[in-house]
């Protein structure tokens, strides 16, 4: 009538004639269901840091991008305003340092207070570096050593005056 094979099994019977199941039966169902939850959250957590570092750099980069074309605008408008380069891009927050472009600032800025200075100060990109700034014969060029931090690599962003935009 025991047609149940653990009832039926002398060992799994326990003297009051009352079965039960040995431990290992019931925790490994569990132990399984858990380790398994475990490696799914690790890697949906390993897989969501690597996405967002990636989307996150990517963010920094087009960021660059648009500080580095703002660095050019304003290099650009201190030429179109001085009739000159200027040597870095402190100049930009400080005013000119030659006699006669400082007495062409001081005119544009009795006339003109909103352009001056022409920037407030000089960014850093998101990676926290300063921007290299480089004047041969009149054209200019701004660089970011990009995400890695260092200048020479495939990550470097640069923009010039002799960039069509």
């Amino acid at each position: 009538v025991l047609r149940d094979p653990v009832l039926r099994d002398p060992v799994l019977r326990e003297p009051s004639g009352q079965t039960s199941l040995p431990l290992w039966v019931i925790f490994l169902p569990i132990l399984v269901v858990v380790l398994g939850l475990v490696f799914v959250v690790v890697a949906v957590v390993a897989r969501g840091t690597l996405d967002y570092a990636g989307v996150q750099n990517g963010a920094k980069t087009s960021f660059t991008e648009v500080t580095l074309n703002r660095l050019k605008s304003e290099v650009k408008k201190y030429q179109i305003l001085l009739d000159e380069t200027p040597h870095d891009l402190q100049v930009l927050v400080d005013g000119p340092t030659e006699a006669k472009a400082i007495a062409k600032w001081q005119t544009i800025k009795a006339r003109k207070k909103w352009l001056v200075p022409i920037l407030d100060e000089v960014p850093q990109d998101p990676w926290g570096n300063d921007f290299v700034y480089k004047v041969v014969r009149e054209q200019f060029e701004i660089r970011s050593a990009g995400f890695d931090g260092q200048h020479g690599t495939s990550d470097v962003l640069v923009v010039g005056s002799s960039d069509p935009y």
